[in-house]
């Protein structure tokens, strides 16, 4: 099913179409994003691609649990 949903938005994505999702699925939030945002306790903690962040040792270790 996710992986169903995942397609759908990357065509909807491909017309041009702007998508907002909140999403903890590491793999589908980055699979389908140009931007990501880390929020924590109402708050912007980082904001960026998902390479950038994923490059961060920070943020690997709280927030991507790698």
């Amino acid at each position: 099913m996710v992986d169903a949903i995942l397609q759908r938005l990357k065509r909807l994505k491909a017309t041009g179409t702007t998508v907002l999702i909140s999403e903890q699925n590491l793999r589908f939030a980055t699979e389908l994003a140009d931007r990501v945002s880390i929020i924590e306790r109402g708050e912007i903690r980082y904001a960026g691609t998902p390479a950038k962040l994923a490059a961060r040792p920070e943020v690997r270790e709280k927030y991507l649990m790698v």
